[in-house]
């Protein structure tokens, strides 16, 4: 399943409140991780992330971000605000790239 730009692509986990967010840019240099109510290693963008209503827990790899939601939320709910953050990020990246 194709995301919001074509740098991005959504992958389905077998846990319904986990999915996977694959790009083609670098999300940050070593990997990061926060759960909702605990003190978190994210830097700046993830904790954008965890701060969406219903995000539990984020992780950040070099090309991928996982994201856990509360399971009474639904992904209609959480996923446009992060591929939204997510796109403009991808966007960004790609002004670099052409400069």
């Amino acid at each position: 399943m194709v995301g919001a730009v074509e740098d991005i692509t959504i992958q389905p986990t077998e846990n319904p409140d986990c999915r996977v967010y694959n790009t083609r840019y670098e999300l940050c240099s070593a990997p990061e991780q926060g759960c909702r109510g605990e003190p978190s290693e994210l830097g700046e963008f993830g904790c954008l992330v965890l701060d969406f209503r219903g995000v539990v827990s984020v992780t950040l790899l070099p090309y991928m971000m996982i994201v856990i939601k509360a399971p009474l939320f639904h992904w209609e709910e959480v996923e446009p605000k992060i591929l939204e953050l997510l796109s403009d990020f991808v966007r960004s990246q790609r002004l670099i790239d052409v400069a």
